[in-house]
């Protein structure tokens, strides 16, 4: 019997999630929202790709949205995974 960590069962909860609401390839928008500084860190992670940025009321924060192709739900947890490295992220 293999038991899964609470990381991992809410990571296969999120991909069982993604697979019954999308039809892979699919557009898929990701939206993160981060301190207006740790933007170029994010933009860095997705050198061409572009994104829409919005700043908050009081401009301390930005959100930032990115509409991108995906061919399966394992690329998009893929991308969450990447943008871990970035300290205070929020991924919507």
């Amino acid at each position: 019997m293999i038991l899964m960590s609470e990381q991992d069962a809410t990571i296969a909860n999120l991909k069982q999630k993604l697979d019954d609401h999308y039809r892979w390839p699919a557009s898929y928008p990701f939206k993160f929202i981060v301190r207006r500084e740790q933007v170029p860190d994010v933009l860095g992670l997705f050198p061409g790709e572009n994104f829409s940025e919005k700043p908050s009321a009081n401009g301390k924060y930005t959100g930032l949205t990115l509409e991108k192709v995906m061919q399966s739900s394992d690329d998009v947890l893929a991308v969450y995974e990447k943008v871990k490295v970035v300290p205070g992220l929020m991924a919507l």
